[in-house]
């Protein structure tokens, strides 16, 4: 049966993992009764290289596959095998280089086949074939006479909702209008590619075709992550010009039986919320409602995005939920709510114990590590210090520095070589307070200085060394560290954005004088002004709020006139530094008033 890949010289061709010798026993495999399945799967693995390289032993293992997948030889996983067929063919499509020479002509002499797949009886089989097809197989006019072909005759609905993107403009535009509502939101997705405005004419189209029993075909689709959620999910992200259409589209989908459409409904709220400092005070009104749903998932993202913009309206219905839902304990931290002390006051599995970092575009609903939320709750620390001494060792060192309190359970930490420098800096930014542990401290200079108030060792240290962290030394002893003003004006001048941003900020506070240090900020946030947010603006911002800087006025003006919210890094971050950006902005114009 497979003897014809025996007069192919595999152990001369190569794939991904080495030499090909062993593909031609994996083909057996494919079509026995014993684990077809994961034969395939051995196959796939040697074959297929997402990123890189369709190989020599892919170009010869091609007919074999398509034996396969036309049923020229039997096989238990005919789709399987054809979705293999479609990942390589749409794979040699998206890589500029790195494909073998052979594979476009060996998928020409296989097109015939190809194409029969797509009247093939199995509707899945069908489905790979109608996107093998679009991948680029033949030339565009050729592809979409065969594909219109296909949807004359197709009755599946998954496959009809996947032929609709290639069917052309007039077929797409005739369905916007038609009676099926999932065609017409498919050709609306496809049209809206080459015009963006279609969508904010047809919401009241959109709305209907989420809410339209039939959603559930996108299931079988692989388009939208092949969820009603997904296809909802995207729907909504046509709108992304128009926030108040897509306040329009989240609150219609948002406030229905269908677990799909709210979860979705609540993922555009977050969109909008996240970018947007003005919301339509219903997006409000919704999440509170959805606090009260009766999926956990749906109630994550409600009590996420009142933590984002809290408001104490809904604090009653967040204090009900701390048991279960950690996104509730962080809304009412950020309202300070003492409500939330019990809920810190033991381990939480929702708040991880190091920071994470999001792209800006990117919105997972993550929760802050559990030192950024403990962190501002200072006022709450005496219930929350004994909790705080059973996290781990650098987030209790964070967070009872940040309070300045806790010296007891810091001590201990000092004897520990990877926690020393952590305790030691806690103890620091506690202070004379803290001068009780002064003899543990010596071989920490700046934790020496702020307990004792003796600056020789730190001056000592600052004097052999020279880094962004001794400038952040010399920042803090103020006049004492005089003697190093020219050296942190020439460091004002680095190539690093960081250290101009620290040498300038130590430079100011030590001599008082903003000329050195006010126009390296104002450098460093000027990107503010025109709606860019580089993670170093942002303490510059705030220095200059701390200088008073006059030149920085128009940059504060434009951070507090921006409709949309300033951020480098996304998710709850967004709401942070925005913040963060709005106060000191404020700050910089009552000063210059």
């Amino acid at each position: 049966m497979w003897e014809s890949l025996d007069g192919i010289a595999w152990s001369g061709l190569r794939h991904h993992r080495g030499k090909a010798s062993d593909v031609p026993g994996l083909f057996p495999g494919c079509a026995g009764d014993d684990e077809p399945r994961q034969a395939l799967t051995d196959l796939d693995l040697v074959l297929f290289y997402s990123g890189g390289w369709i190989s020599p032993a892919a170009v010869a293992a091609l007919p074999f596959l398509i034996d396969l997948a036309v049923g020229e030889q039997p096989c238990r996983c005919r789709a399987d095998v054809v979705d293999l067929v479609e990942t390589l063919i749409v794979e040699g499509a998206d890589l500029d280089t790195n494909v073998d020479p052979g594979w476009r002509p060996a998928l020409l002499r296989e097109t015939p086949r190809l194409l029969g797949l797509l009247d093939d009886p199995d509707p899945v089989i069908r489905r790979h074939a109608i996107e093998i097809l679009a991948a680029g197989l033949l030339p565009a006019d050729q592809t979409r006479t065969h594909l219109t072909r296909r949807w004359e005759t197709e009755t599946d609905p998954a496959n009809r909702l996947g032929l609709v993107a290639h069917l052309g403009p007039a077929v797409q535009h005739a369905l916007l209008d038609g009676d099926d509502l999932q065609a017409g939101l498919a050709a609306l997705h496809a049209l809206s590619e080459t015009d963006p405005g279609l969508p904010l004419t047809r919401v009241p189209q959109m709305i209907a075709a989420v809410h339209d029993e039939h959603i559930g075909a996108w299931r079988d689709t692989a388009r939208f992550a092949g969820t009603p959620s997904g296809i909802t999910a995207a729907t909504g992200r046509l709108l992304a010009a128009d926030p108040d259409a897509r306040t329009r589209f989240a609150l219609a989908v948002g406030a229905t039986a269908g677990r799909h459409e709210r979860f979705a409904a609540l993922g555009h709220a977050g969109d909008l919320i996240t970018r947007n400092r003005a919301v339509d005070p219903a997006l409000h009104d919704l999440l509170a409602d959805r606090l009260g749903d009766d999926d956990p998932d749906v109630r994550h993202r409600a009590a996420w995005l009142l933590g984002g913009v809290p408001t104490r309206q809904a604090a009653d219905r967040l204090a009900a939920l701390t048991e279960t839902d950690d996104a509730a304990v962080w809304a009412l931290a950020r309202l300070h709510d003492p409500r939330c002390v019990p809920a810190l006051q033991r381990p939480r599995a929702g708040f991880t114990t190091s920071p994470v970092m999001a792209s800006r575009d990117l919105l997972t609903f993550a929760l802050p590590s559990i030192g950024e939320v403990l962190t501002p709750l200072r006022e709450f620390a005496p219930g929350l210090v004994d909790g705080v001494a059973l996290l781990p060792g650098r987030v209790r060192c964070e967070v009872l520095g940040a309070w300045q309190t806790g010296i007891e359970h810091l001590i201990p930490l000092l004897t520990d070589n990877d926690l020393a420098g952590n305790a030691a800096h806690a103890l620091g930014e506690i202070g004379p307070a803290a001068s009780g542990a002064a003899g543990l401290l010596t071989g920490f200079p700046w934790a020496y200085w702020r307990v004792t108030g003796d600056p020789a060792r730190l001056l000592h240290t600052v004097a052999q060394g020279w880094d962004r962290q001794t400038m952040r030394y010399l920042g803090d002893l103020g006049p004492l560290a005089a003697g190093f003003t020219d050296r942190l004006a020439e460091a004002t001048t680095s190539d690093d954005e960081w250290v101009r941003l620290d040498a300038a900020r130590a430079h100011h506070r030590i001599t008082g004088d903003p000329a050195v240090a006010a126009p390296v900020l104002t450098a460093l946030a000027r990107p503010l002004r025109f709606g860019e947010c580089p993670p170093v603006a942002v303490p510059a911002l705030e220095h200059l709020a701390d200088i008073g800087h006059a030149g920085a006025a128009p940059i504060a003006q434009a951070v507090a006139d921006s409709p949309v919210r300033l951020s480098y890094f996304g998710d709850w971050h967004v709401f942070a530094t925005d913040e963060r950006l709005l106060a000191a902005a404020h700050r910089i114009i009552q000063a210059n008033a």
